[in-house]
């Protein structure tokens, strides 16, 4: 049990489906809860069926606010549509205040939440130095300057055995090495970076080439345009480059050996088990990426993480012992792989170190107990009175009302005079 006395505690998340932030967020809602305090989520958008087990089985309370809110206007809007989820949803959670009083918020993914949940009155605690200094340039007038926390991982989800005789499983198994990128496919995750560093090794360590292939994992959805959309065009990126590829679906037949690149959409957890503990390495191409999970369930799996030297990697790879962080550079990306595919004593090294690493600095437990120790300082902190909050409330929708309202009006003039274009 905690050393406070229960807290509420309240995520706010745009979208519970499959990928690294979803699993930080729930492991961190179980962790808490766990020891004693009253968790609950909210999000635009949850289906059972695309989701964490925890956020359908009864395990954690789940909200779903503004799903009926259009994810596009025909086909266009798509920053628009989400700003508008993502106030809704903050809306929804300040309505909830009034009669949960949460005392902590977590807000995760939409900066836009950031201004509305600080009317709570929760405090705020981030998951990285880089995002606290990005939370201070973009809310210069928010004077409270917000905790860092780095997640940690529940390692029992990740010690599975690998199923060989899973039916998801058994298309991936091949006598080919192959190299792993996990992200959502999604464009600011500059997968291609990947896929360039791929067709070089081509050049650079062509012996290894000809044995190895690359996965690119991730977070699809067919509801959204930009993964169906992405997919196509890293299909395409490699296909120009002369690389043969394969998509992976659920029903499809096991790729052919002569395929170089597989794409697999929306993982199962058995797949996920059989990638990391065979994969040579993590190729981690995201730049600006506020945390990043995912190095840190490679590193947990001994595998060397190859990442882009920002964000949050710099907080998490150590630079030369459990990895690599480099320039978003092709040609460097591929020297440091073909370094590996080389050194299999440096790759071993590098991962077992990469173990060590995680394990001292997050596992799900220190990071339940560093979170509970920055409650305890935060919660000593005073309240302002209730007529400051009715105040902000009230000057944020007289801003915000008339601020969509003239966005909506632009989209609509911008529609009209595409068509007659």
């Amino acid at each position: 049990m905690s050393k406070l006395g229960p807290l509420k505690v309240a995520f706010i998340h745009p979208d519970l489906g499959i990928g690294g932030a979803e699993r930080l967020v729930v492991d961190a809602a179980i962790g808490l809860q766990s020891r004693g305090h009253a968790v609950t989520m909210f999000t635009s958008h949850h289906d059972p069926s695309h989701s964490f087990q925890e956020t359908h089985d009864g395990s954690l309370t789940v909200r779903v606010h503004g799903d009926w809110l259009p994810r596009t206007t025909f086909g266009k809007g798509h920053m628009i549509c989400a700003l508008l989820r993502g106030i809704f949803l903050a809306l929804s959670l300040l309505v909830a205040n009034r009669e949960e009083q949460y005392d902590v918020v977590f807000a995760d993914q939409l900066s836009v939440y950031n201004p509305l949940v600080r009317f709570t009155e929760a405090k705020a605690v981030v998951n990285s130095n880089f995002t606290a200094g990005v939370f201070r340039d973009a809310f210069k007038r928010i004077k409270f300057v917000p905790k860092v926390l780095y997640p940690g991982i529940n390692f029992d989800l990740y010690n599975n055995k690998v199923d060989e005789g899973d039916e998801r499983v058994k298309p991936l198994i091949s006598k080919k090495r192959f190299l792993l990128s996990i992200n959502r496919f999604e464009r600011k995750k500059n997968v291609a970076l990947a896929v360039h560093a791929f067709a070089t090794l081509r050049d650079i360590a062509p012996k290894e080439f000809a044995d190895l292939r690359l996965v690119i994992a991730g977070g699809y959805d067919k509801r959204v345009s930009e993964n169906v959309d992405h997919l196509r065009e890293l299909d395409e990126l490699a296909s120009g480059l002369n690389i043969e590829t394969y998509t992976l679906f659920p029903t499809s037949a096991a790729p052919p050996e002569s395929a170089k690149i597989i794409f697999l959409p929306s993982f199962t957890e058995a797949q996920r088990t059989y990638l990391l503990a065979n994969a040579v390495c993590l190729i981690y191409t995201p730049s600006g990426e506020h945390f990043g999970i995912v190095p840190v369930e490679a590193m947990h799996a001994k595998l060397p993480v190859i990442a882009v030297n920002s964000g949050g990697p710099k907080e998490t790879v150590v630079d030369g012992v459990t990895g690599y962080l480099l320039p978003p550079d092709p040609d460097a990306f591929a020297a440091k792989i073909g370094q590996l595919l080389k050194d299999e004593d440096r790759r071993k090294e590098m991962g077992l170190r990469g173990l060590a690493h995680v394990k001292a600095k997050f596992s799900l437990d220190a990071f339940v107990d560093q979170l509970e120790d920055i409650l305890g300082g935060l919660m000593e902190m005073k309240r302002p009175p209730m007529w400051k909050v009715l105040a902000r409330c009230a000057l944020l929708v007289g801003f915000v009302v008339p601020l969509f309202y003239f966005m909506l009006v632009q989209l609509t003039a911008e529609m009209k005079k595409g068509k007659q274009e």
